[in-house]
């Protein structure tokens, strides 16, 4: 008998994909291996100022760094909102659910923080914490990120993103800028 294929998941925005990012992702692969690893960029549908890269932007950064993993998009129920609504999360649930059944194995999401994935509590989803974000990539952050693309903090911009995503970074967000697609959201 065949065992289950397990795809380790890792869940995120990247807007931009940051070193603690790539430290998570590469959790992933150490547990699950690179052909069983998923990112699966979150809020695809969304392009504000919380999250100023398209998908296909962010995908692009994210495949910079791992070349040979798999990368996979899910929208929001409401593109317009800027956070994940819990009152339509069953939307959420069943666009996952396709996709895992598309990829033909187990989600089981990794996360540094296992409070981030609570809402999957009551779910047929596994998740797990596989390091401690609190430890390891501690001030890493994503805001941290954008607040440093938006005021050409260079030094802070190679502190916290990953040197191929560096220049995709700040010249996606330039140019999602100048086309105004960057509402004032935060």
């Amino acid at each position: 008998m065949e065992s289950e294929r397990i795809i380790g998941v890792h869940l995120g925005r990247f807007a931009p994909y940051t070193k603690g990012h790539e430290t998570m992702t590469q959790a992933v692969i150490d547990q699950v291996g690179a052909e069983n690893t998923l990112v699966l960029i979150g809020s695809s549908n969304k392009v504000n100022a919380r999250t100023p890269y398209t998908a296909e932007q962010r995908e692009a950064m994210i495949q910079s760094v791992f070349p040979d993993i798999q990368i996979a998009s899910i929208g929001d129920s409401n593109a317009t909102s800027v956070e994940l609504e819990i009152s339509r999360i069953e939307w959420w649930y069943e666009q996952v659910r396709k996709l895992q059944t598309q990829m033909r194995g187990r989600f089981v999401f990794f996360t540094g923080d296992l409070a981030d994935l609570s809402y999957l509590d009551g779910t047929e989803f596994e998740y797990r914490e596989a390091f401690p974000r609190d430890t390891v990539g501690k001030g890493i952050s994503a805001t941290a990120a954008r607040e440093a693309i938006q005021s050409n903090d260079e030094l802070a911009i190679q502190n916290l993103l990953p040197t191929p995503v560096i220049d995709q970074a700040v010249a996606f967000y330039r140019q999602n800028l100048e086309q105004g697609l960057l509402s004032s959201e935060t």
